[in-house]
């Protein structure tokens, strides 16, 4: 399908302009710059490297993973000071892997007030949604990265001191250093245990702790009404409603007439609702979609390249 190594590297750049990555294409590719003698493949071989590298984290991570060939192929291409497609590539891989070390390094520092917290590498997938490593997430950005880790309510979450971000930083304020408070240590470690208790006393239909700080912030700044909370909120997770089951009308008699509920009460009584409601009150669940994939979209960027007349 692809007649040479250059239609190949060029197929590879035009799917990572659509966000596509053929799985271990990386390695086809590498092979191209050592063993290739047509500079042009090469070249295009290398700035595919860099495109689906900038693109998805996990060619970055096995990229990254390839000492031998960074520090002999890749390392001899950069002698080449007109060898831009190289420097570039051997650029990102190098700042990549500084900012993924010291973020590596804050976690490692913090991992005991981060017990639930995604780990580097899902954070570093969390940031990547919004820039390269290269880059930084700037202005209403950072509060979107932020709110992806997940954190929440939106209410709760501080303005941070800087309005730009790299991705040491952004790991920096997600877990917490000496002189930063981590978001995550202050707002998420606590809700998250108690979501995991409840799992340990056998929760049913217990919600993700993305769902509840969506539906926390769907209904309050300030507080969390018990009206919304019995008639919106339950039903949008599975739960019986209160004339359905006595277990869900005792929870409901403890809250009735009291202030509106903050964030970390609502995880609790939701927690503790779900551990109590006997299995058999729970609606049955619906029938979920099959995710799918589109599958031309090789034959489109293969078509792409050939319009080129590579």
């Amino acid at each position: 399908m692809y007649h040479s190594p250059r239609r190949l590297a060029m197929i590879v750049c035009k799917l990572a302009e659509r966000k596509i990555t053929i799985p271990g294409i990386e390695h086809s590719l590498t092979q191209i710059t050592e063993i290739s003698f047509d500079n042009l493949a090469v070249a295009e071989a290398l700035s595919a490297l860099l495109a689906t590298s900038r693109m998805s984290v996990d060619c970055l991570e096995r990229l990254l993973s390839m000492d031998e060939w960074r520090t002999e192929t890749l390392a001899s291409l950069c002698t080449d000071v007109d060898n831009s497609e190289a420097i570039a590539l051997e650029t990102y891989l190098r700042i990549s892997e500084q900012l993924i070390s010291h973020a590596d390094a804050v976690y490692t520092v913090m991992a005991r007030y981060c017990t639930y917290a995604p780990d580097v590498k899902k954070l570093a997938r969390l940031f990547a949604q919004h820039a390269c490593f290269d880059e930084q997430i700037v202005g209403e950005v950072v509060m979107a990265a932020l709110m992806s880790v997940p954190l929440g309510p939106t209410c709760d979450i501080a303005s941070p001191r800087v309005d730009r971000m790299s991705f040491a930083v952004f790991a920096e304020y997600v877990y917490g250093t000496q002189h930063i408070p981590g978001y995550w240590s202050s707002m998420m470690e606590d809700v998250c245990a108690i979501l995991a208790e409840a799992v340990q006393n056998g929760a049913q239909k217990l919600p993700r702790i993305e769902e509840l700080i969506s539906s926390y912030n769907q209904f309050s700044e300030t507080g969390l009404s018990v009206d919304a909370l019995v008639e919106f909120i339950l039903p949008s997770f599975g739960f019986p409603g209160v004339d359905e089951c006595e277990a869900v009308y005792e929870a409901y008699a403890i809250v009735r007439g009291g202030d509106p509920l903050k964030f970390r009460p609502f995880v609790q009584w939701i927690a503790d609702l779900a551990v109590e409601v006997p299995p058999e009150c729970f609606p049955q669940d619906e029938v979920c979609l099959k995710e799918h994939v589109d599958e031309n979209s090789v034959a489109v960027a293969v078509a792409d390249v050939a319009c080129g007349g590579a």
